[in-house]
């Protein structure tokens, strides 16, 4: 699992490091050898600062989730944030995909989060788009008998989404998209990750400086 999380953010990161090694060596093919400058990792280049947060929801044939998030921007390109959902209603166990109704009860109870990553393009524009993913994990729990029965199962998680944007105003935009959610560690009462597996619609709000 260390080791997924580890790549991902390399991935995400990839864009950014690239940029800078091509900003760095055209500096330096531009410099003459009496002028060069000492180079490093971050240089003197000045990073644009913007951010962002808002409410999200995520529905698909079998649940809805309510939740929020907050992510800076780095030179109107970069994501970098954290999104915290929950499932809107308790959900009985008997309704899921796959899950023998005669043999399993109770009340599903499901929250989830992590860091937001990703990059948003056209920032600017009328029209514009992000491409994000959440990575973190969350918690299942299912209560019988009104709470007087409890188990609970955590999960990891990887959400990736697509989203289009319309800007409503200069600090308020609007967008709809797909996202698909990858979850391992999910077992519990016949209820496994094929049951989480599935694409879903999103529909969300930001508010700040775009």
């Amino acid at each position: 699992m260390k080791k997924t999380i580890f790549l991902l953010i390399i991935f995400v990161s990839l864009p950014l490091f690239c940029e800078k090694l091509l900003s760095d060596q055209q500096n330096v093919d531009s410099s003459t050898p009496g002028q060069m400058e000492t180079q490093s990792l971050l240089g003197d280049r000045h990073y644009k600062l913007t951010g962002f947060g808002g409410v999200c929801n995520t529905v698909n044939s079998d649940m809805t989730f309510f939740g929020a998030k907050g992510a800076l921007v780095v030179n109107e390109r970069f994501v970098l944030g954290v999104q915290s959902m929950n499932l809107v209603h308790p959900h009985d166990v008997s309704d899921m995909e796959g899950v023998d109704p005669e043999r399993n009860e109770g009340e599903i109870d499901i929250r989830y989060g992590g860091a937001l990553l990703g990059a948003h393009f056209f920032q600017k524009k009328l029209f514009n788009l992000s491409v994000t993913s959440i990575i973190g994990g969350g918690s299942l729990d299912i209560t019988k008998d009104h709470d007087s029965d409890f188990n609970s199962s955590v999960f990891f998680l990887i959400e990736p989404t697509v989203i289009g944007y319309v800007n409503l105003t200069r600090w308020a935009r609007a967008g709809a998209g797909l996202s698909y959610k990858y979850t391992k560690g999910i077992d519990i009462q016949g209820i496994t990750d094929d049951s989480f597996r599935k694409m879903s619609m999103v529909l969300t709000i930001d508010f700040g400086k775009f």
